[in-house]
């Protein structure tokens, strides 16, 4: 398997240490998001690829999506 290197794309507005020291003492489920998501693609062809760390946003789904059906 090959290694793959992850590019990232820092979240400018990410929390800082208090708040997350806060967080992390007492995360709850689904209470807080991260500040930062993995994206990476997947193709027969191509396998795993552009692998990046960005900051945490909307996902694009398409609406022929099979998890919709």
């Amino acid at each position: 398997m090959t290694s793959l290197e992850f590019h990232r794309h820092l979240n400018l507005q990410a929390k800082g240490v208090a708040e997350r020291d806060a967080i992390l003492a007492n995360p709850g489920f689904c209470d807080f998001m991260t500040d930062h998501m993995v994206d990476i693609c997947w193709s027969e062809k191509g396998g795993w690829h552009r692998p990046r760390i960005q900051p945490y946003g909307p996902i694009e789904l398409d609406p022929a999506a099979a998890v919709l059906h």
